[in-house]
Parts: structure tokens; sequence; C-alpha cells
């Protein structure tokens, strides 16, 4: 112990911070209150081209509106790289039993951006999404823990798409007696909104929530579209959770009793890219391009030899192409191997490289002709 001037002033001052401590040790074992967190509503996102999704590909934003709602009812927003959460913390119940009590239409909406340019090159989706982003939507009715997808198949498609507008919709030919309906909140008809010009029409969206809009012809959906925030930087996807009336009155039924909260999770799994594998293998000498085969091990898949090719820059290469689309991902999946034929046995063959290289993700593009087919191709220098 260090003491400062005369011993009787030191051992003044020591009393007084052992006082200190026990004050502080006696308020911190009596001022603790514990905050506990119950997950209500969580969204995953699933990528098949991912082992695990790195950080900062995703990201989800709130809605102005929607984030002012979360912080009124009294829960917490937790968004990460692959998802967000919607917490419920202990101190805030009472505010939130209020608000379901005397609230009956909360819808919420989220918007994911997605900072990756290259993301069309490894996602099965239609290379050509421009003016369109996703939209999912789902009404909470239930508190079924077991997680459930959103979208019209198991994969994003292009199904899930729309165009968007900020303000005014101009749309195709319809008849004057076709009805409107704004799925974004109340599903409400809209009728009264519409103006019918030479039998096309235009929507103002200028006083009308944010959602997705649909116009109807004899009860048939003849034409879609997204309103969207003009402020906002345009999305990837928009997603709307409806707390249905049946979740909310469940939730009341468990804070009245004191009883744990269940989570409702739901996710969306985007699927990765199957494209062709092309190598086009070089070499100095002609002949080192002759007997070759490609190795894919237990793996049935055929690499077949399309034949000697002359590259942009004028070189020549021997051609080869996967039989069919193999799925890419950031981890190989394929141990293919390249072989000469030895001696000119059928079956015996000298190892030339142990391993082929894999797709990298620029090498992705789609053919010029069918866009709907894609190529990865692959130079090999022997």
């Amino acid at each position: 112990m260090i003491y400062f001037g005369s011993l009787k002033n030191s051992i003044y001052l020591y009393a007084k911070i052992q006082q200190f401590f026990k004050i502080s040790v006696y308020m911190r074992e009596n001022i603790e209150i514990e905050v506990r967190y119950q997950q209500l509503i969580a969204l995953n996102i699933q990528h098949e081209y991912f082992k695990q999704i790195p950080n900062d590909f995703f990201r989800f934003v709130p809605s102005q509106e929607t984030a002012k709602t979360i912080s009124q009812i009294g829960m917490q927003l937790y968004a990460g790289d692959k998802g967000f959460n919607l917490m419920l913390s202990s101190d805030k119940s009472g505010v939130f039993e209020f608000f379901l009590q005397n609230q009956q239409d909360i819808v919420l909406d989220f918007y994911l951006h997605i900072q990756n340019p290259y993301f069309l090159h490894f996602t099965q989706l239609p290379w050509e999404l421009n003016k369109k982003i996703f939209y999912f939507d789902t009404e909470v009715n239930d508190i079924d823990e077991k997680e459930y997808f959103l979208g019209n198949d198991e994969f994003v498609s292009a199904k899930d798409a729309y165009f968007y507008t900020f303000d005014k919709w101009k749309g195709k030919k319809i008849k004057k007696t076709s009805k409107i309906f704004g799925k974004s909140k109340y599903n409400n008809e809209l009728s009264d909104k519409i103006e019918i010009v030479d039998d096309n029409y235009v929507f103002n969206l200028s006083e009308l929530s944010f959602g997705l809009y649909q116009i109807e012809e004899d009860k048939n959906v003849v034409d879609a579209f997204l309103h969207l925030p003009k402020q906002l930087k345009t999305p990837a996807a928009m997603f709307q959770v409806r707390l249905g009336k049946g979740w909310q009155q469940k939730i009341l039924q468990l804070l009245n009793d004191n009883q744990s909260l269940p989570c409702k999770n739901m996710g969306i799994k985007f699927k990765a890219r199957q494209a062709y594998w092309r190598y086009y293998l070089l070499s100095k000498y002609s002949n080192n391009l002759q007997n070759l085969a490609i190795n894919t091990g237990q793996e049935k898949i055929i690499f077949k030899e399309i034949g000697n090719v002359v590259l942009p820059n004028g070189k020549e290469a021997l051609q080869f192409e996967s039989e069919k689309p193999l799925m890419i991902q950031d981890e190989n999946l394929y141990q293919f191997e390249l072989a000469r034929k030895a001696g000119g046995r059928s079956n015996a063959t000298d190892l030339i490289l142990q391993k082929l290289p894999s797709p990298s993700i620029d090498s992705i593009k789609p053919d010029k002709t069918n866009i709907d087919i894609a190529y990865s191709d692959m130079y090999v220098y022997l």
C-alpha cells in the first residue's frame, strides 16, 4: 500500500476507500434489474452457394413507419447479416400488451439490400431483373415454431418479382369495370383511385400505403406492381409481415398467463446457379493436347470433348464441356482430374493434373443466344 502524508491521514483515506467499495458492492447487488428478451418473429436467409453467408452480404432495413411502430409497441429489432429478429424485453411487455389490445392491424415493412454486384452470377434467377424487385408477405396467424419459407416456390424465383414505382402507375388496356385492390395493407378495393384514359389507366399513389397492388378483370389478376418510398434506395426485396388477429390474441393470452412466448420462424431460400463448365486447355506444343480426358471419379458427370477451337486472342485450345449444368458453390463440390490415356489403352491413364479449377464468380456468364443458360469458362495452361 502506498501512503500519502501522515499515517493518520493514510488510515482515514484507507477507511473511506473501504466504505466506498462496500457501498458500491451493496448498490450493485440491490439495484441490479434483470431484463430478459424473448424472440417473437425471426426471418432468416439461406443461399445454396454459400457454406456460410459472409458478413455484410445482406442488409435488412425497416421502413420509417415500421421502425416507429416497433419502438411504440415495446419491441426491439436486431437485424443481422442473415436476417432479422423481433424481440420483446421483459420490461416492455406491458406496453406490448396494451398495443395488441388496442391495435388490430399491425403491418411491418422491411427492405432487403444485397451488397454484392455478382449476386445474379451465382444465384439461379433470371439475368434481367430491370425495374423489378422481389416481394414477400405473410400473415402471422399461428404460433407454430417450425420454420416455413416465403415465396411461390421452394426457392426465390421470377414469380416473386414485380415492377415497382414511386408515385404513379400507368397501366395496360383494361375494362372500365375493372377493380383495383391494394394488397399492401388492408386489401381494400381502391377502384375510385383509378383514372381511365382511352382504355388505359393511371393510378395515383401519392396518398396510399406502400406495398403490392393488383388489378383485377373479371376476378383475374391482369396487372400487379409495387409502390415504394421515393426516398428509399431501391432494395432487392420488400417484406411485409402482418401480425394476424389470431396470433395477437394468443400472445395476449400467454402474456396474461405469464407463459413463455414462442417464436414464429420464417425465411427465404436462394438457389445456387447451375452452369455448364467449359475447360479450355492450352499448350505450347500441339501434341500435348492429344488423348486427353477429364476424370470425375465417383461423380456420374460426363465431360465431352468439343475439339480444337480458336480463342478470341487467336490462340488454339482444346475444349471440354460438361454434358449437363453443374451447381456453383463457394467451395468446390467436385474433384476433377485431367489425365492422358496411357499407351493407347482405353482404361489406363496417366495423371496430368490432380485438380482442375472450379468456376470463379466473374467467369459465370449467360449464353449470348439464350439467357436461361449459363456457362463458366476456365482456361488451363499445360
